[in-house]
């Protein structure tokens, strides 16, 4: 995995939880695993300035799979490799040639609230020798592996599925244990997580845009993801309140939902 992991951790007890009805769009039945058609490219930004443009374009004028992550001064993109195009040379820099395939695992709303999920993918898939980098939607996760493994990783977790979930509330590792393994550095700002159906991205657009590309502090944690309908937005309270009270007149169960717990990035 060539960047640094992101641990959550709630900052007080369980949160609030949103009924799974309340999430449009969202039919599948927990636990289902699919493979997303797209082909995936791993970039780091390296020009922000130059790299606007394109991100507006690809926010706005395409519903390709995307997810923009920065993390103090660096800025992530995972996109799909037809939209590599948009951005002039110099402006991303991939750091492999390796082909991606996301397999997308429906969880519902409330899998936030459960433990040890993580493991549940990552014990089988470390047992093939198969590599992943992980991502997460409010409903879904997204496990991103080199094409040429993709067809085993996805019988693998389609076979996985159900003894992950039997052991989700079962001990996580020791901090100990993890703090020996790993070096850590936590992030100050609490954070919260939101979900925008994306037939509301006109009425969002302006505080998405700032929050994107004109935060208040350079060294903060943010993520927005783009998944078909989706739009998943983690960041501090002030962008997130920003970001969901743009929203004026919803459809009918299209408002956007915020988990109410705080989190922090690590």
């Amino acid at each position: 995995h060539p960047h640094p992991s992101l641990l959550w951790s709630m900052s007080s007890g369980p949160p609030p939880m949103f009924p799974i009805e309340q999430v449009q769009g969202q039919e599948q039945a927990p636990g289902t695993v699919s493979m997303l058609e797209c082909d995936l490219k791993m970039c780091t930004v390296v020009n922000p300035k130059a790299a606007v443009r394109s991100l507006l374009r690809l926010l706005c004028v395409t519903d390709s799979f995307f997810s923009f992550i920065q993390a103090d001064e660096e800025t992530s993109l995972m996109l799909e490799e037809k939209d590599y195009l948009m951005f002039e040379e110099g402006v991303l820099q991939c750091p492999t040639d390796v082909t991606y395939k996301a397999l997308q695992i429906y969880e519902g709303a409330d899998a936030v609230n459960k433990t040890g999920l993580i493991h549940g993918y990552a014990a089988p898939l470390a047992e093939h020798d198969i590599e992943f980098m992980y991502l997460s939607t409010f409903c879904t996760d997204l496990v991103l592996v080199p094409e040429e493994q993709s067809a085993d990783a996805l019988m693998i977790l389609q076979g996985a599925h159900t003894e992950s979930m039997s052991s989700v509330d079962g001990p996580a590792p020791s901090q100990s244990k993890l703090s020996d393994s790993l070096s850590l550095s936590p992030f100050v700002a609490p954070l919260q997580v939101m979900h925008i159906h994306r037939s509301l991205l006109s009425q969002i657009f302006q505080p998405l845009v700032t929050a994107l590309f004109f935060p208040v502090q350079a060294d903060r944690f943010f993520s927005f993801v783009s998944c078909g309908s989706e739009l998943v937005v983690v960041g501090d309270m002030e962008e997130i309140s920003a970001i969901a009270s743009a929203v004026s007149s919803p459809p009918p169960g299209m408002a956007p939902l915020v988990n109410k717990a705080m989190w922090r990035a690590v």
